[in-house]
């Protein structure tokens, strides 16, 4: 027997939101708490953002990372501490949020 479906998980980044923009942030707040002047554009991040969080780090920081586990623990914190700015929503993403509440299924984030 085929169970009706109540809960919908989404993953975040890429799907709900485009956190180019707030990754590049964090990965220039570290390589200049580094010492490094080097700043990444939005551009170059967005081709490591589908690589997971780990090989994105430790590849962006290039020859100013430190420990890399290390580093994407720091690269998380600081992510988690950073408010989502609403323009980072992607297009209809608001409205259809609240169309699939009204149906009422419950809705989570699994990132």
């Amino acid at each position: 027997m085929t169970q009706p479906i109540d809960h919908i998980v989404f993953d975040l980044d890429g799907t709900l939101i485009d956190s180019a923009v707030v990754c590049a942030e964090i990965l220039n707040e570290m390589l200049a708490d580094r010492g490094c002047q080097q700043l990444l554009s939005t551009a170059s991040v967005i081709p490591f953002m589908s690589s997971g969080g780990a090989l994105m780090v430790s590849n962006l920081l290039a020859g100013h990372g430190r420990i890399p586990q290390e580093d994407v623990v720091e690269f998380r914190s600081r992510y988690a501490a950073k408010p989502t700015p609403p323009e980072s929503l992607f297009e209809g993403v608001r409205g259809g949020l609240g169309r699939l509440r009204e149906q009422g299924f419950t809705l989570a984030i699994c990132s």
